[in-house]
């Protein structure tokens, strides 16, 4: 009951996930690309970058890191 329960809470909190606002195509693309969207719906939301504690951007062509500041990891 209890796992049944945990799974509930954590579908409804992705459900309610708040989208982070990354304007650079570029940075969005290498996010996207490093696997931090695990919900697969090409956005990054504040749930998912909870679980980040780096990020290698090296080489990316990014010109805005708008966004960024959501990665609090």
């Amino acid at each position: 009951m209890k796992k049944i329960l945990l799974l509930l809470v954590l579908f409804t909190g992705m459900v309610n996930a708040q989208i982070i606002n990354i304007p650079d195509a570029n940075f969005k693309a290498k996010l996207i690309a490093l696997g931090i969207d695990t919900s697969g719906n090409g956005e990054i939301d504040v749930f998912e970058t909870t679980f980040v504690n780096q990020l290698h951007l090296e080489n990316s062509n990014i010109n805005n890191l708008i966004g960024i500041a959501a990665f609090t990891n």
